[in-house]
């Protein structure tokens, strides 16, 4: 498996703990990301419309991405 098919799997379990976890777990994967990004010097943006936050994320292999 290489690193592109291992990154479209995160979207998969992204889906998957929105539908059966509870805020906890949602906010515990978010930290799991923001801390990655951290780590790995990975640029976004943070915008807020409408009280809800939503992130650009400049993916090396993707591209552009939101979350």
């Amino acid at each position: 498996m290489n690193c592109r098919q291992r990154f479209r799997g995160i979207n998969i379990l992204l889906r998957l703990a929105l539908v059966i976890s509870g805020k906890d777990a949602i906010d515990r994967l978010f930290s799991a990301f923001m801390a990655h990004f951290e780590r790995s010097g990975v640029k976004y943006n943070k915008t807020e419309v409408a009280g809800i936050s939503y992130y650009k994320v400049a993916g090396k292999y993707e591209g552009d991405w939101f979350f």
